[in-house]
């Protein structure tokens, strides 16, 4: 019988889906960006942070606003610790940030209409920070997605990414 095993300490899988359950994604607060909104190119460029004109729609996510820039708009392009605990599973990858900073307004049990379009990696994690499970899926898919993967009792929040290039998009917490 094949799939993945897990040890039981870091936690199990379980395909059934609890849908009386609520989840929150969580976009990027704004304020943890501030200093590169008014920054200088000398700046940015000392940051390792690049100004992108946006050629496409979709294919500029915005992780504050969880919204696709519109074509002619500048973003930053920028690295971001997602995971910072000190585990096997810390990392950073590049993300892009409108220039405006609009915060999102995303509701309990809503999934943001710009990732409905993307094809999607959800990591689990436990309290200690260690992946417990994952799924790829459409991003139609996704509300049944975290759902599976919140039916884990020991998945404590999720991670959505972009599943080709490995992008953070955003966190999910337990509603």
């Amino acid at each position: 019988m094949g799939g993945v095993r897990l040890h039981p300490k870091l936690g199990f899988k379980n395909n059934m889906k609890d849908t009386s359950m609520t989840f929150q994604i969580h976009a990027l607060p704004p304020f943890r960006f501030s200093d590169i909104h008014n920054a200088s190119q000398a700046e940015l460029e000392a940051q390792g942070v690049k100004r992108i004109q946006v050629d496409a729609k979709p294919g500029y996510l915005c992780r504050i606003s969880l919204k696709d820039a519109e074509i002619g708009e500048s973003v930053f392009l920028l690295n971001f610790t997602h995971q910072p605990h000190p585990t096997p599973y810390q990392s950073s990858h590049a993300i892009f940030i409108n220039t405006h900073l609009e915060p999102s307004q995303i509701g309990v049990n809503e999934i943001p209409i710009d990732l409905s379009v993307r094809h999607l990696s959800v990591r689990a994690f436990n309290k200690e920070h260690h992946l417990v499970d994952a799924k790829i899926c459409e991003g139609i898919e996704l509300k049944n997605c975290i759902h599976t993967l919140f039916a884990n009792e020991y998945a404590v929040y999720l991670h959505i990414h972009h599943s080709a290039y490995g992008c953070y998009i955003a966190k999910v917490t337990r509603g």
